[in-house]
This record gives structure tokens, sequence and C-alpha cells, in this order.
């Protein structure tokens, strides 16, 4: 089809003449089929004009209607009312995709574990070498207290380096990838397009859990590492 260009439509049985104002991309609702906008109007008054009396609309799209107004449509029965928060939450919480929150939720506990096992190993096998260096430490006069202030702040920077790194990498994964994921039901992308919503306050209180779990377990194998840093440890290990 052309700008300008003339065609025939078919309404129920009524052939209506049309003439092509624009060629659009894709109509929003019927993304990746053939589609054609029409003005309600003009095609009322055509098919009066043929002797067709029915509705030539038989649904309404309105903007993003208030909860209100879904209410306030649905009790005049003119038929089914769909919103779109009702589609989002049937989407996430269906019975056959309530499996895909639930699957993303043990993704998240399981990395959050791994992390925190994974920060476990790397400190204890340094515990040795850090003990030698505190009992080094120590013979030249630091104290115990301060020795812990130091070796836990040297973990700490480490681990929230690597966790502010892998969270980082995510994000900027989930901007890159996210939207490419999202297909519509004929396999194409989606009009309007796929954004990404970001949970900012689940997603900081995870990096904060995952945070103080690292720190904790640094606390703990440093005071352990710190309190075996005695003479005893500086001798065996010179």
């Amino acid at each position: 089809a052309k700008v300008g260009g003339k065609l025939s439509a078919t309404v129920g049985d009524i052939d209506i003449p049309v003439r092509v104002a624009t060629v659009i991309p894709t109509v929003p609702s019927e993304p990746g089929n053939p589609a054609m906008l029409a003005d309600a109007d003009t095609l009322s008054r055509m098919l009066i004009g043929a002797g067709s009396l029915e509705p030539a609309v038989d649904a309404w799209w309105v903007a993003d209607p208030s909860p209100g107004t879904a209410r306030a449509l649905t009790h005049l029965d003119l038929g089914d009312v769909t919103s779109r928060s009702d589609v989002a939450a049937q989407l996430r919480q269906g019975p056959l995709r309530a499996s895909i929150p639930a699957t993303l939720t043990l993704l998240v506990v399981a990395a959050a574990l791994l992390l925190l096992a994974g920060a476990a190993l790397v400190i204890g096998a340094d515990r040795p070498a850090r003990s030698a260096d505190v009992a080094r430490l120590r013979a030249l006069g630091l104290t115990r207290g301060a020795a812990i202030r130091l070796v836990l702040t040297e973990h700490g920077i480490l681990l929230g380096t690597l966790v502010l790194t892998g969270t980082l990498v995510g994000v900027i994964a989930s901007l890159v990838l996210g939207p490419s994921l999202i297909r519509s039901d004929v396999g194409i992308a989606p009009v309007p397009a796929a954004m990404l919503e970001w949970p900012w306050v689940r997603g900081m209180a995870v990096l904060a859990g995952v945070l103080l779990g690292c720190l904790v377990i640094a606390a703990v194998i440093t005071v352990f590492a710190v309190r075996r840093s005695g003479v005893v440890q500086l001798r065996e290990v010179d």
C-alpha cells in the first residue's frame, strides 16, 4: 500500500472504500499483523449510509484508567474490562507463570549463598599467610584490636569491591539484554518496546544483606586469625 492509494475494506458484509493517508510500521494492538487505523466517526457514517445500523465499535481503549474507572466500567456490563495493571499482575502471578518468579528468587538466593561461600573460602585460604603477617606486625608493637581493624578493613575493601563490581555487571547486562529477551506472542519485538523496571528497594536490600554477610564472615575469620598470631605463630613461620 502506498500513500494516496485506494483500497477496499470489508466491515461485516459491507465493502468500504479506503484511501491510504499514511503508512506506519505496526499497530500497537496487532504487533506483526496486518492492521488498519480508521476514524470511528467517519466509518460509522459510511456504514449507516450503506444501510448498516449496527454499532461499528465493539471495544474501547482508555489510556491508563484508574482502578475506580475500571470498576465503574465493569458495573455497566458493557463487556470485559482489561487494564494494564491486571494483565501485569496476571503475568507475574498467574498459574502458568508462577514458576518464573519462584525460579528467579531461588537463583538470587543461590547466588547469594555461593557468594558467601566463596568469600569464606577466599578469606579462609588466606588465613595462614595473614596470621603470619599479623604476627610480625604484633611483634613490632601493633595491638590486637588494631590488627583486627587492619585485617578487617583489608578484607572489607576486597569483598566490597567484588560485590559492587558484580552488581554493576548485573545492572549493565540487564539494561543491554533484558529488553531483547521480551518477545510478543508472535515472536517479534513487542510494541511498544519493553522497558526495564529495576526493583531498587529489593535490590538494595539484597546488596546490603550480601555485604553484611561478607563482613560478618570476614570478621569471624579475622578474629580467629589474629588470636592465633602470637609469638608461637611467629616462630613457626620464621
